[in-house]
């Protein structure tokens, strides 16, 4: 495998004139600039054809060229011929083809109903389904995917930096993301400027940032002569609660203290080696394929340990007292409590702090404050009591019981039951004039 070569294939030549052609351009310019070789195969590398036939031509092309390149770029409607294949694709999309059929109201001839969705859109279907990566142009189309393709959301995003200017610039961006970023400066200076703070930031070689971003409005301002470098690990609150759940108030916290607008950076630290050296190693990767993959989650995984040990180990962080219950949180608290012991719905925390209007640290927080127990407790404990009451009186069977208080398998119900109690749900059924 070369990887230096890219592989482009899109039914669209390249050109400067505009939609997908210049997007092309700029790829391979990009590209071009960073020493790799851009191999492009369009319509005039393949030759006379009808459209339909290109996906097909295009393969036959590429096998011929005999290479291995790094990395695939297919265009949407063509991908599928390639990922059918088993060959790793990035699926480029200026604008997903199966979602503009499905809501752009024109007048469809009986042909094109048939004809179109056989040779295109299948094609689409198959790449957006299978592809490894997808490039998609607008979160609207990111939505549309990951719901018609039962594609996941990854929870780590890594990026990777250079800019050169031989002026003075300055790039304007805007988005929604709902993140925690980490980012390391390892040369160079780069200063921003988050709208609505209006204030300029700086930050130098060797300068680690993090922040919480939910909504941003940023300018990035690049000074003449300036050649800068380095990586951002931006980390989705999904992740962040599923392995800092009992930590979560420091996130809160980071959360507050931006929506209160009281620092656009919220932490910033100057010359941390230890994060430095792995960010160094993760941007000159030695490796290539599988093996390159592997080292880089592993090196992003190690700096978001060191960056959230020390979040929540440090001291201003250990504290439960800048955590206030209101009466509203009080209430609906209480209200918590009702459902679990007076009712048989044993809901899970989504469910109970949907139903209760609180979030999830909130709810864990305040059991513990109110009750002296955790919401997860309590559910196990009223549901081993109820099931233990339909053992001993009721004329159901193990299973019946153990879909009532919640368990899809029996098995797992009779594990938590013998957990719970030091006894097995048949010797309690012993004891009714009724034994199945």
């Amino acid at each position: 495998m070369d990887s230096k070569i890219i592989i482009h294939v899109s039914e669209i030549d390249i050109n400067t004139e505009g939609g997908m052609g210049r997007v092309e351009y700029y790829w391979k310019t990009s590209f071009e600039k960073r020493g790799f070789q851009f191999i492009h195969i369009g319509p005039k590398e393949v030759g006379p054809m009808h459209k339909w036939l290109f996906p097909y031509k295009a393969y036959e092309y590429f096998k011929k060229l005999n290479i291995k390149p790094g990395a695939f770029i297919v265009h949407e409607p063509v991908s599928g011929q390639f990922v059918n294949r088993g060959i790793p694709c990035f699926l480029e999309s200026h604008g997903v083809e199966r979602r503009a059929w499905e809501i752009i109201d024109i007048k469809k001839s009986f042909k094109t109903k048939i004809i179109f969705p056989l040779w295109r859109l299948r094609n689409c279907d198959l790449g957006l389904k299978n592809a490894e990566k997808l490039l998609l142009i607008n979160s609207d189309d990111s939505k549309y995917v990951k719901k018609k393709y039962k594609r996941k959301d990854e929870d780590i995003f890594l990026f990777k930096t250079q800019a050169k200017a031989n002026q003075n610039i300055q790039i304007q961006a805007n988005s929604k993301v709902d993140s925690l970023i980490i980012s390391i400066l390892l040369d160079g200076k780069v200063r921003y400027k988050d709208l609505p703070f209006e204030k300029v930031e700086t930050y130098i070689k060797n300068d680690t940032y993090i922040k919480y971003i939910n909504e941003y409005d940023s300018t990035t301002i690049l000074d003449k002569d300036c050649n800068s470098s380095g990586i951002a690990i931006s980390i989705k609150t999904s992740f962040l609660k599923k392995y800092l759940s009992s930590h979560f108030s420091v996130i809160e916290e980071l959360k507050n203290q931006k929506s209160n607008k009281l620092s656009t950076t919220l932490i910033h630290k100057i010359d941390n080696q230890k994060n430095i050296k792995l960010a160094q190693e993760l941007y000159n990767s030695p490796f290539h394929g599988n093996l390159h993959d592997i080292y880089l989650q592993s090196k992003c995984l190690e700096i978001i340990y060191n960056e959230l040990n020390e979040l929540v180990t440090s001291p201003k962080h250990n504290s439960d007292e800048k955590i206030k219950l209101s009466e509203q949180d009080i209430e609906a608290l209480y209200k918590a409590r009702d459902i679990i012991l007076l009712t048989h719905e044993f809901p899970d925390l989504t469910t109970l702090s949907r139903k209760i209007a609180l979030n999830e640290f909130k709810l864990k927080f305040g059991f513990k404050q109110l009750f002296n127990t955790t919401p997860g407790n309590m559910i196990l404990e009223h549901k081993m009591i109820h099931a233990k009451q339909l053992l001993e009186t009721s004329e159901f069977s193990i299973s019946e019981i153990s879909n009532f208080v919640g368990y899809k398998h029996q098995q797992s119900f009779t594990n938590a039951f013998i957990q719970f109690f030091g006894i097995r749900p048949k010797d309690v059924m012993k004891n009714r004039k009724y034994y199945y």
